[in-house]
């Protein structure tokens, strides 16, 4: 759907009749390509990472079912073209509505979008435009394709033995390549930050304490996001400790649970964190920036629709990437939810113990977003202050308190929703399934 609106809006402002409504009400037509190049690169970008991280954590998930293809004598290429017919048709699947949903929400959102470009202007009405349909439909399933392009080659790896495992762990590698390019990104965040210190006010500006604040925050993000899978396990342990410490089993067990998803699949938390570090580095760049202007000239005003836009659809995509990671991982806990009712534990104390594993892999995931933040408040409290003598900073409390209450609820249903009916079945039924 983002990427039939985006070929729709492509298309619409090529053609002669919205080409000849800008010229004559006076706007130039750069007014409405420019933020959206910027956003086709977004969505791009975010397409082809979510997918990515998605194709990998279902091959993770379902690894144990190549084993059993291996072990009743299917060969790597049986299991490689398995997957990719699989792909394609779940890619049709997604796909084609999607594309047709676009069709639809172009006449809502294209035009919000001329008024954001430009106040005031009266689009005309045009047709769909099929060959954006085609377009959308053709690149979606394209990129579901190239998305799982290495975790087929993976799977079609898979060795029967591994059916015999009960959960199969994530090698932990990485470390040879992980350390250094985190610390190079560490490096660069820390040089702004010095950079911004020993700026002199003759060198300062709105361009330049922009620049450094999103550009240290950028490359802080990347930092989280790259170390993120190594350390989110750490950080899992240390918060299930402290649950426990403050007489919480529940929270203790949950912990726990929450570590054996993030051993199963790396990614669980790290695009949820650089999710919200990301919004977080944006938002506060931009909104300092925007106070300073007004704090320079009163009468100045600022129009940050076309950063909000921008950050909401980076939060919601590696939002619902993170969920559909989490929910790829907690696949089959029948097994567990029998254990635990045989143990003593009632179904209400095991939806608690859902909560609990939504909150401390939420709860993660602002710990690492703190990074990134806390880069971007600090250059832009200095570049500021370098400028216009005291610090400004405008940090958007609001909205990463909701982002962490959405991200909590968000990964307490997809782990909840599906185990619901069997914390309602007999113990037995759960166990049989297993």
């Amino acid at each position: 759907m983002l990427v039939g609106l985006c070929a729709t809006q492509f298309a619409w402002t090529h053609d002669d009749r919205f080409v000849a409504a800008v010229e004559a009400q006076g706007h130039s037509i750069t007014e409405f390509t420019i933020v959206a190049e910027t956003i086709y690169m977004l969505v791009a970008a975010l397409a082809l990472f979510s997918l990515t991280v998605v194709g990998t954590a279902t091959v993770e998930a379902t690894r144990r079912t190549f084993s059993q293809w291996r072990l009743v004598g299917a060969s790597p290429s049986d299991v490689r073209r398995s997957i990719w017919a699989l792909v394609a048709t779940a890619s049709l699947i997604g796909a084609v509505p999607g594309s047709l949903l676009a069709i639809a929400a172009s006449y809502l959102v294209v035009p919000a979008f001329n008024q954001m470009a430009a106040p005031g202007f009266d689009a005309p009405t045009l047709p769909p435009s099929i060959l954006a349909w085609i377009l959308s439909l053709v690149l979606g399933v394209l990129t579901c394709l190239l998305g799982a392009f290495g975790p087929a080659h993976r799977g079609s790896r898979t060795q029967a033995i591994e059916v015999f495992r009960d959960i199969p762990r994530s090698r932990r590698k990485g470390w040879w390549w992980r350390a250094p390019v985190a610390g190079l990104f560490l490096l660069s965040s820390l040089g702004m930050i010095v950079a911004a210190a020993v700026m002199s006010a003759q060198e300062a500006g709105v361009a330049v304490m922009f620049n450094l604040a999103m550009n240290a925050g950028v490359c802080a993000v990347i930092l989280i996001y790259i170390i993120g899978p190594l350390i989110v396990p750490v950080i899992l342990a240390g918060l299930g400790r402290l649950a426990g410490a403050a007489g919480s089993v529940t929270g203790r067990l949950a912990a726990k649970a929450a570590i054996e998803r993030a051993g199963t699949s790396a990614n669980t938390v790290a695009p949820l964190a650089a999710g919200i570090g990301g919004v977080g580095v944006m938002l506060i760049s931009v909104e300092s920036t925007a106070a300073v202007v007004t704090t320079l000239d009163g009468s100045t005003e600022t129009n940050l629709a076309d950063t909000l836009v921008m950050a909401a659809l980076s939060s919601f995509v590696l939002l619902v990437t993170s969920a559909a990671v989490v929910s790829l991982a907690s696949r089959d806990l029948e097994r567990e939810h029998s254990l635990l009712r045989i143990a003593g534990m009632p179904s209400r104390p095991i939806t608690a113990w859902y909560a609990w594993q939504a909150y401390l892999l939420a709860l993660t995931g602002i710990v690492l977003a703190i990074v990134p933040i806390t880069i971007t408040v600090a250059t832009t409290a200095i570049s500021s202050s370098a400028y216009v003598g005291h610090p400004i900073v405008s940090v958007p409390w609001t909205a990463l308190v909701l982002g962490f209450v959405l991200s909590w609820l968000i990964l307490f249903l997809v782990q909840w929703w599906p185990a619901r009916s069997s914390l309602r079945a007999d113990v037995a039924v759960g166990l049989r399934s297993a």
